[in-house]
């Protein structure tokens, strides 16, 4: 990693259980993921039920995506939507 690496968003969760597990996965693949709550904040109403953004090193992007791709199709062929 070098000092002007960009942080790039990768994906958006539709809530923060979602989100943790889909950052406990990339990141036992290696992926350093920060998450980033959606809504007005922790001021008004927890953060639990709004959306999270998914970042990573821009270097680790593709690899991100790729996962991620997986995880949601593999999720949408447990439901039978696919």
């Amino acid at each position: 990693m070098s000092d002007d690496s960009r942080i790039v968003q990768v994906g958006v969760a539709p809530n923060e259980a979602i989100a943790l597990w889909w950052k406990e996965i990339l990141e036992g693949e290696g992926v350093k993921v920060v998450l980033r709550p959606g809504g007005i904040g922790y001021g008004y109403f927890s953060n639990a039920l709004n959306e999270h953004y998914l970042l990573v090193l821009e270097e680790q992007s593709a690899l991100a995506l790729e996962i991620l791709e997986d995880i949601v199709r593999e999720d949408a062929e447990d439901v039978g939507e696919i």
